[in-house]
């Protein structure tokens, strides 16, 4: 729990939480602070399990999006290269510091990457589910990548630690105008006071008249809600809660905010707490936050899924009774108020396309990809070929390979073996387990993709070498083969031509 300065302000929320609903129309209200080890679904875990039993949601059978971004960094919103429709509701993610502080984006640019597409996958993988939050997407370098807005606020750190609205309204400013109904996502970077390593979220959500009206008359469909992950200074997103598995920052903390603006779980759900959470079972909005209930907290109720996570429990309103559920039975609670389901801001995935995708399996490689003519091998060439070169599109059953050179600053960190194995049924590429020379020690991650498809795996530097292992990306639309080195100094990168 934040401690501190945080302190005075959780005692705030929840007092705030206590009062008398308005009578009048509905209004932005903080909900409980929550932390890793409250909200405790394994976002991640749950997705790598779907990936490694070959499962797709039924509604989609495209990829994920990257978990490495690609872009420049903005003060601005990159209209020019957004995916929205004029008037469609939308999430707006920004990563914000202080004045006095250093902006450190690029240490926080793929993490949040990484998060929209486990988000957007985990999503598509609830039982009859064909939604997705919608972001505001695009880039530079495409529409897969989604737009981050880094904003520096005008004042010190002191003037914003732990102040939820304080930063909420100089982000506001600086975001401008808004192409449709906005919600807003915001890491903000280094603005708490707790201590070092403790991270925790707040989200508002509406209270008063109508906040739990079934349809499109509900006002949480009229955006203006703020959503927000706190972590303190110096804090490295490389250690952060989701790394186990994927490259990301507490996924599942960034979707339980979320879904607090999305109006879940509002008081009169079957089994909501006073604080805004519900009581039975192990989901992303259901934990003991203290607060009064009906019933006391379970972890046991959660129904297994039947479709795309067969086995697995249901970690997204378990039950489908408190606020989210494609098709509620007639007369019960979500058919007669407000369902989130139903949101604006929930996007079908035939419009979102890989934004709502379920992956593939890439822990393996086709049959066809395995055996001895997919290994790679050394190419001595490779090392005079510039490692920006974008790769072409490479004709069927065609075989590459390469000692890739990973380049930073013009200069050679660490060359690795890859090689990338095209078929009619798709494309395999593969980094080949090997010892290298690296001359910074501490902790790396080595991030393969094929087209969209990316693989991320740890590997550490000691006394100048390190073990570079095995990684396997899958995809059933060849592109471009790439591969990026994260760790200390920097980022290098290569691409497989």
């Amino acid at each position: 729990m934040p401690s501190g300065p945080a302190r005075p302000l959780l005692l705030a929320l929840l007092a705030a939480l206590v009062l008398p609903v308005a009578a009048t129309a509905a209004t932005p209200v903080l909900t409980h602070v929550d932390t890793p080890e409250q909200v405790g679904v394994d976002l991640a875990g749950q997705v790598r399990s779907s990936r490694i039993a070959g499962l797709r949601a039924p509604s989609t059978g495209v990829q994920p999006l990257p978990t490495t971004w690609c872009g420049g960094e903005r003060a601005t919103d990159d209209t020019a290269d957004s995916t929205l429709a004029a008037g469609q509701a939308y999430y707006k993610l920004v990563y914000a510091y202080a004045a006095d502080q250093p902006d450190r984006f690029a240490q926080w640019q793929d993490v949040l990457q990484a998060d929209v597409s486990l988000i957007g996958q985990y999503m598509a993988l609830q039982d009859s589910s064909t939604k997705s939050p919608r972001f505001d997407m695009g880039t530079s370098c495409g529409p897969q990548y989604v737009d981050v807005q880094a904003v520096r606020l005008p004042g010190s750190r002191a003037s914003y630690a732990d102040q939820f609205d304080a930063i909420a309204a100089a982000v506001s400013v600086q975001l401008g105008t808004a192409s449709g109904p906005r919600n807003v996502v915001t890491l903000a970077d280094g603005l708490t006071n707790s201590p070092a390593g403790q991270l925790y979220g707040l989200g508002q959500t509406l209270g008063g008249t109508g906040a739990d009206a079934p349809g499109a008359s509900n006002p949480h469909n009229s955006g203006g809600l703020n959503a927000m992950l706190f972590v303190p200074l110096g804090y490295d997103p490389a250690v952060a809660p989701g790394q186990r598995f994927y490259p990301g920052f507490w996924p599942e903390g960034m979707l339980h905010e979320m879904t607090h603006t999305l109006g879940a779980v509002l008081p009169h759900a079957p089994h909501a707490t006073s604080y805004g959470h519900c009581t039975d079972g192990y989901d992303v909005m259901c934990y003991a936050d203290g607060g009064s209930s009906a019933a006391p907290y379970t972890t046991t109720a959660c129904p297994l899924l039947t479709g795309a996570q067969a086995g697995m429990t249901q970690t997204y309103d378990c039950g489908r009774d408190d606020y989210f559920n494609p098709s509620p039975p007639a007369g019960s609670y979500l058919a007669t108020h407000w369902n989130v389901y139903n949101s604006a801001f929930e996007a079908p995935c035939d419009s979102l396309g890989d934004a709502c995708a379920a992956a593939a399996p890439t822990t393996a490689a086709p049959a066809d990809a395995q055996g001895q003519d997919a290994a790679p091998v050394d190419d001595p060439a490779a090392d005079s070929r510039p490692a920006t070169t974008p790769a072409a599109k490479p004709a069927a059953h065609t075989t590459r390979r390469a000692n890739l050179a990973l380049v930073r600053r013009r200069r050679t960190v660490v060359r690795v073996k890859v090689s990338s194995r095209t078929t009619s049924s798709g494309q395999v590429a593969h980094v080949a387990a090997r010892r290298v020379a690296l001359r910074r020690r501490g902790t790396y991650r080595l991030t393969l993709c094929a087209g969209i498809v990316c693989v991320t795996k740890p590997l550490r530097a000691r006394r100048g070498r390190a073990h570079v292992p095995a990684i396997v990306a899958a995809t059933a639309r060849p592109g471009p083969v790439t591969l990026t080195l994260h760790g200390p100094g920097g980022r290098a990168t290569g691409v497989l031509a």
